[in-house]
């Protein structure tokens, strides 16, 4: 088990601001909040099952699943029927709670039975680290931006969840997503994602337009765009140019040309965000 770290950090830049946080927790008593937390709540369930009292809700929330509780929501929780229930959690504030809970569709709560163990484990065991370590205002920026991806990542999860039973999602849009996933750094084209799955482009085109809402090329920009935001903010030891190369740019203007069509900003722009007062990023 280890111990909760809480931000005692009067002063933070951050746009979603870690308040606590714990990679693993036993939770051996209730908590009651008749007026809510002050901050939103992501609690995991890593064995065992709790049982939750949300607003007029009971329910238990078992091993594997999670929760986002909103701001000042009352709710209280605690190990059901005595169990050994262990969690993971991380509470936040901060200007991006109203584009979280839009990019998740939810108003009070959100209850999420999709396989996330590995990404929360990733982000929180990180976050939890550098937080730890020493207090560090690029940590708190860096991580402020990655709860937001956290959340984007979570969403896309869901969205594949909706469509995993689907003959045409299983059959056309997983094995490319796949091979977008594991080959984002080489040279993809239309025609080559269509052949894995033996469908001409207009028809993967379609599939892709009708489950994602964009077509296929759009999803590898957008895949290795996001891919590049987490290397720009993580990895300021690499240059713009070897960060197009990683990405599967064909070269560093072309990079930038999309970068600040999607994203609204140049790289080295995006970057110099990060800059605080007496200490920028490199």
């Amino acid at each position: 088990m280890e111990e909760i770290y809480y931000n005692t950090n009067v002063a933070s830049y951050a746009p979603a601001r870690i308040e606590s946080i714990c990679p693993e927790y036993l939770e051996d008593h209730d908590i009651i909040r008749l007026n809510g937390f002050p901050s939103v709540l992501f609690l995991f369930s890593l064995s065992g099952a709790g049982l939750l009292k949300i607003g007029d809700e009971n329910f238990i929330l078992n091993e594997g699943a999670s929760i986002i509780i909103d701001a000042d929501y009352p709710y209280s929780y605690g190990p059901f029927h005595g169990q050994n229930w262990q969690t993971r959690f991380f509470s936040f504030s901060g200007d991006l709670i109203p584009t979280i809970k839009k990019i998740l569709a939810f108003e009070h709560y959100l209850v999420v039975h999709s396989d996330i163990n590995d990404l929360s484990r990733t982000n929180i065991d990180n976050w939890y680290r550098l937080l730890t370590n020493q207090y560090d205002l690029i940590n708190h920026v860096k991580i402020g931006i990655e709860v937001l991806q956290f959340f984007s990542d979570l969403k896309n999860i869901l969205n594949c969840d909706i469509y995993s039973d689907s003959y045409t999602y299983r059959t056309y849009i997983q094995p490319t997503r796949r091979y977008i996933h594991e080959h984002y750094s080489e040279k993809i084209t239309i025609k080559e994602l269509a052949n894995i799955v033996n469908i001409s482009q207009q028809y993967l085109d379609r599939v892709y337009r009708s489950f994602l809402d964009i077509s296929p090329q759009q999803y590898l920009l957008n895949y290795r765009i996001s891919l590049a935001k987490k290397m720009i903010i993580q990895r300021p030891d690499l240059s713009v140019t070897e960060i197009a190369m990683h990405c599967g740019f064909s070269s560093t203007s072309q990079f930038i040309t999309h970068f600040k069509k999607i994203i609204g900003t140049t790289p080295k722009q995006y970057r110099g965000r990060y800059t605080t007062i007496g200490r920028a990023i490199p």
